[in-house]
């Protein structure tokens, strides 16, 4: 063990009394529940809410999927590759078909079981994942898209003259899905003209359209108006809308179908009707009780471009017609670039405005009506295939905000690495629940392939850097529905870890999901302060900076925190000071305001230019135009005067030296420390995490706000909280390789013990490194293994015998292990460098609790008092009982080697069509360390 790493060992006990599930708290962990391709059991229900209730997470989210190759399931025999491995015969499996009586009947009895165990379900608002919808929406009542065909005229001569003198033009119809399509208008402008064409050039001929037949019948005296000798060619554009086509996904085929309109209540309310309503109806008495939340997962349905009344919703909205500018939606810039790109802008904020209003807040509306809750993922932003909505504002109207986050392992390195994505993907969420007083930012956690090999230890430094950003619960992504008893059993492939009944750490893992409630309890209710604010803009999409952007706008190391136009309305200043005048936030202020574009509406440049003469620092890049089309070039002058007041001569302003709410004594630790500061009736909680790896870190952390108040450290492995010292305005912090710790502020509970005496300065005497020791190893997870006797410890994936080599699930050391006759009387620790995934401790009678984390130290010392006995002169022993669990890939890795034949094991298949074959899980891949690989550690100190 490395000086380090031994120096690192943490001094707090760890009791399993600590380890209790929370039932009903809203700190604790919950999960999606992916019910996979109609394969559902009652007993399979059973028992997976009682390994949920059991490890700790007492909420689940039924997500009902169809994925084809989700449905191939294999036994690993013989592997020569993935297309040889035999398929297992699902035909005897039960289906219970999406919204068929035997499914509801299984629905009611997730709900019973739910209720029993005191567990709460939700349900995703369609079948598959994405997004609203299903068989009952018509084409009609599904998302639109403006479709359009264009006829090029160069003369009078391409026009069938009638005996009155009228003109007949064929127009071809526009693209049509799903036998649905409407018009909306024919357009007709000239062609080369040799000065910009204006609104007088673009004539509306829809009165004219015969649209059985597609001709355009022109009159006479019209065509002297079209065709002149200024115009030669024209050209006619005939608009309509048809179904974007997109669908629910991935939806069973009993549930798919399109996805609702988005931007008209009517379409949303026939939905509503048919899923949630029949939804609600099956759960009967446990309706808004047990079954309380609908979920919207995060907007995978594209771009919807049209809905029946948008003409009409865009002139009350924009004040103008919409329809002369058509052309610019079909590509045509036939117009000045400032009216193109002015249009546009309202084109994309009107359909933003409309599912803003008649999706989520309508969608809102509807659950509530029903004594339901809304979670929701909104629309992320980043992405362009995303409406144009104020992003944040989307998140308005749910009761619980969800972003996501992936955990991105290198499965195929041994050790497995982290890759921690810098910044977080998606932050917008985390913003909006401040702006918008949501108590709970959930996140759905941890997503990413179902690699087989990852455990707790893996998986922390991803949560770490979730908490960092605003999360403050975690919802498992996933625990897939396992109807039967083989393992890994069903996953979904790519998009989910294994967390399930059948991973054998995860029935050890209540500790780690203890870890994240005791982190959530602190961070829920709790509003996250910084030292900036960033106006979002008015640009449609309003998306979060780019990386290089932020670089750019910010100073390293300071916090900040996006506003929207609504919220900018209310920000105010006091004592230099911006605040938002919203109850929740009457104590959180920030020291500047940031402007990161050049085109902003007028309201927003007046509500600036207030806030600059009330004191507030304006900083950031200088407005110079306004966006809309209506009253542009006055609007945009007003712009730039008042911009000019701020600016002056500068294009840019850079943001202030301002003295940063946490400070660290080296500030190399600026990339290393992860942290956030959350404010809540009157206290301060700072959470910090190392995201180093593998290295302990010492630093000094100065909390520039807080004066004269007492800090208390809560460490979240074990809730024992210690009275903190400060050394001239700083105090100093240890934190072991990826831990987490929470420094408490204007805390009135006790402290367990002195952080400086405890943690900082432990009085180790010595540190033994065991390697050798009489007892015996024992396979629970397999029958057919005999105990074996040891003498020594060692990684079990050297062993000879198959069996043990490639072993996965349950191992139990009984250990019996040697103390010198001095150390009798100290304080002891035990710490084991290499657990595998968890490491259930007894030292003789006494249960000690699970650990996962392979820096950290149990402290052994009363526990050994009451069993120790002289075994023989100079030397004492006690009994050690040891429970590990390790991840699946090493059985995996061996059923492609062995032909186990019934105990192969069953699992999703490895690679699908889209993706190839998933590396990680071969015949030559190299095994993960189980066992105690690297020994036992005693940790001797002082009394």
């Amino acid at each position: 063990m490395s000086t380090h790493l031994r120096t690192a060992i943490a001094t707090a006990a760890l009791s399993a009394t600590l380890f209790t599930a929370n039932a009903q708290s809203p700190a604790a962990t919950g999960t999606w529940w992916h019910w996979m391709n109609g394969h559902i059991t009652r007993e399979g229900i059973t028992k997976d809410l009682e390994a949920m209730k059991a490890n700790g997470i007492d909420n689940a989210t039924i997500l009902n999927v169809y994925r084809p190759f989700g449905s191939q399931f294999k036994a690993f025999e013989k592997y020569v590759a993935p297309e040889n491995m035999r398929d297992i015969d699902e035909s005897a499996w039960p289906v219970a078909k999406f919204a068929s009586p035997e499914w509801y009947d299984l629905f009611r009895w997730a709900l019973d079981e739910a209720e029993r165990l005191g567990m709460t379900i939700g349900t995703a608002n369609c079948d598959g994942w994405s997004e609203t919808g299903g068989p009952w929406i018509a084409p009609e009542n599904s998302m639109k898209g403006i479709t359009y065909a264009k006829t090029l005229i160069t003369g009078a001569s391409e026009l069938q003259s009638l005996a009155d003198g009228r003109m007949e033009i064929e127009l071809p119809q526009p693209e049509m899905k799903a036998n649905f399509y409407e018009d909306v208008c024919v357009l007709a402008y000239p062609v080369g003209l040799k000065r910009a064409v204006t609104l007088a050039d673009v004539k509306d001929l829809t009165p004219y359209l015969d649209a059985k037949r597609g001709v355009l019948t022109v009159p006479a005296e019209l065509q002297f108006s079209i065709l002149s000798s200024e115009v030669k060619r024209f050209e006619v554009l005939r608009f309509g809308y048809t179904t974007t086509g997109q669908k629910t996904h991935p939806a069973s085929p009993e549930g798919a179908g399109f996805e609702c309109d988005k931007m008209d209540t009517t379409a949303l309310n026939l939905h509503f009707a048919h899923y949630n309503a029949d939804v609600m109806k099956a759960a009967g008495r446990h309706c808004g009780k047990t079954f309380s939340y609908f979920l919207v997962d995060s907007w995978e349905c594209r771009l919807q471009t049209w809905t029946k009344h948008l003409p009409e919703e865009f002139a009350r909205r924009r004040g103008y017609s919409m329809l002369p500018y058509l052309p610019v939606l079909a590509g045509d810039a036939i117009f000045d670039a400032t009216t193109c790109e002015a249009f546009i802008h309202d084109y994309r904020l009107t359909l933003g405005e409309l599912i803003e209003e008649y999706f989520f807040k309508h969608l809102a509306d509807l659950c509530h009506a029903n004594g339901m809750l809304l979670y929701s993922e909104g629309i992320y932003g980043g992405k362009d295939d995303i409406p144009g909505c104020d992003i944040m504002a989307t998140y308005k109207y749910c009761d619980v905000p969800m972003t996501e986050f992936w955990a991105r392992l290198q499965a195929m390195q041994n050790p497995i690495t982290s890759k921690v994505t810098a910044p977080f993907n998606h932050i917008l969420p985390q913003h909006a629940a401040l702006l918008y007083d949501k108590p709970i930012l959930a996140s759905e956690a941890y997503t990413g392939a179902a690699i087989y090999s990852e455990s707790p230890w893996d998986l922390v430094p991803y949560a770490n850097q979730a908490y960092s950003e605003g999360v403050s619960k975690m919802m498992l992504h996933s625990y897939v529905h396992q109807m039967q008893d083989r393992g890994p059993g069903f996953t979904l492939g790519i998009y989910g870890q294994a967390f399930n009944r059948l991973n054998p750490w995860f029935n050890e893992s209540l500790p780690y999901w203890t870890w994240q409630q005791r982190i959530q309890e602190q961070m829920q209710g709790a509003q996250r302060c910084a030292d900036a604010l960033i106006y979002i803009g008015d640009c449609r999409p309003a998306n979060e900076c780019k990386a290089d952007e932020l670089a750019r706008l910010v100073p390293e190391g300071q916090k900040y925190q996006y506003i929207n136009a609504e919220a900018l309305a209310e920000t105010q200043v006091r004592d230099g000071r911006l605040t938002i005048n919203r109850p929740h936030l009457k104590d959180i202020d920030y020291q500047y305001i940031i402007v990161r574009q050049s085109a902003i509406d007028l309201s927003t440049m007046r509500r600036l230019h207030a806030l600059h003469k009330a004191g507030a620092k304006v900083c950031g890049v200088k407005p110079v135009a306004s966006l809309g089309l209506l009253n542009h070039a006055e609007e945009s002058a007003e712009v730039l005067r008042l911009a000019n007041e701020i600016w002056g001569d500068n294009d840019f302003l850079p943001a202030p030296e301002v003295k940063r709410e946490v400070v660290f004594g080296d500030k190399a630790d600026d990339s290393r420390i992860n942290y956030l500061h959350r404010k809540r009736d009157g206290k301060d909680a700072y959470f910090l995490a190392n995201m180093q790896d593998d290295k302990e870190l010492l630093t000094d952390v100065t909390f520039t706000r807080e004066d004269g108040r007492s800090a208390v450290l809560l460490d979240p492995m074990d809730g024992r909280r210690y009275a903190m010292t400060p050394h001239d305005g700083a105090y100093r912090i240890k934190l072991r390789p990826r831990q987490a710790v929470i420094v408490l502020f204007g805390e009135e509970v006790a402290a367990n013990a002195s952080y400086d005496r405890e943690v900082l300065t432990p009085a180790i005497v010595e540190t033994l490194h065991i390697t050798k020791a009489d007892g015996r190893l024992s396979f629970p997870s397999d029958k057919d293994i005999k105990t074996q006797k040891i003498s020594e410890l060692r990684d079990i994936t050297e062993s000879k015998n198959p069996d043990i080599r490639y072993y996965c699930g349950v191992l139990e050391y009984d250990l019996t292990l040697a103390l010198p006759e001095k150390y009798i009387g100290q304080r002891l620790k035990l710490n084991l460098p290499a657990l595998g995934a968890t490491a259930h401790v007894w030292v003789g009678d006494t249960d000690l609790g699970t650990v996962w984390d392979p820096t950290y130290a149990l402290d052994i010392t009363d526990a050994v008092a009451a069993c120790i006995g002289q075994s023989k002169k100079g030397q004492c022993s006690f009994p050690v009982k040891l429970r590990l669990t390790n991840p699946w890939r090493n059985r995996l890795v061996g059923d492609l080697n062995q032909n186990r034949g019934d105990k192969a094991a069953l699992c999703t298949s490895p690679g699908i069509e889209k993706y190839g074959d998933i590396p990680f899980v071969r015949r030559d891949q190299v095994l993960i360390p189980a066992g105690l690989s690297q020994g036992i550690n005693l940790i001797v100190m002082e009394k």
